[in-house]
């Protein structure tokens, strides 16, 4: 799947076992990152866990596991470098 368009993948972070960290101030359905030679297109609205962490289903759009879907934690933050 193509994100000709649209703005560029978010560089994520892993933070643990299916938990990521974006440097982001808005999440929304919609919202595209990549990880790891990976893309995710988040697919449902994200529901709040606590203050800047939710829970979200995402698709996998590029690499190995194209169409893969997964429920994931995303932490909104400034990733660590």
């Amino acid at each position: 799947m193509s994100n000709d368009g649209a703005d560029p993948p978010i560089e994520a972070e892993r933070i643990g076992p299916g938990q990521f960290l974006l440097d982001t101030a808005l999440l929304r359905c919609g919202i595209v990152f990549s990880i790891e030679g990976r893309t995710f297109t988040v697919i449902s609205q994200p529901a709040a866990l606590a203050r800047r962490n939710y829970l979200v289903t995402v698709r996998e759009t590029e690499g190995p596991e194209v169409g893969r879907q997964l429920t994931v934690q995303l932490r909104l933050g400034v990733r660590r470098r």
